[in-house]
């Protein structure tokens, strides 16, 4: 079930009008190698392993017990919005000084993308989290953030 989608209509017109106003020769000699030229699409959707909805989730120690029975984040598209093989989709938290960590990372590794990020519910003790923690989702190639909510709990 596709639950949202982010459009990106960002074009490379600099490095199309910089390649116009080169000779052939020069144009040839400045193109990106063939690894570099990849399809670009301009979407991705999102979507949780568990058909729930919406960005904003709670998970209870009670209910799930354990990080490997939690939803995972599912996120598709063609070449993943663009991304290049080896680039990678991230999810991250922020911690509470602000700063973005990444929870899980998954590698680009073909132009029909299909990755499954997890959440990792613990503390740096082992503990189960709580309170409400604010996530983001990095999909490459111009495809942006989006942001959740998680809250987790012992009951």
């Amino acid at each position: 079930m596709k639950i949202a989608s982010l459009k990106s209509t960002a074009a490379p017109a600099a490095v199309v009008i910089a390649l116009a106003l080169l000779s052939p020769t020069q144009a040839a000699q400045a193109g990106p190698s063939e690894q570099e030229i990849q399809p670009r699409v301009s979407s991705y959707s999102w979507s949780w392993s568990d058909g729930a909805g919406g960005t904003r989730r709670t998970f209870s120690q009670s209910q799930y017990g354990t990080a490997s029975r939690l939803p995972k984040l599912v996120v598709e598209g063609d070449c993943a919005a663009g991304a290049r093989v080896g680039d990678r989709v991230k999810l991250q938290w922020r911690d509470p000084t602000g700063r973005y960590r990444t929870e899980d990372t998954a590698y680009v590794s073909n132009c029909n993308g299909r990755y499954k990020l997890a959440f990792y519910p613990y503390t740096s003790t082992g503990a189960w989290a709580r309170g409400t923690y604010k996530y983001r989702l990095i999909v490459p190639g111009g495809g942006g953030y989006k942001y959740f909510e998680i809250t987790y709990t012992k009951r």
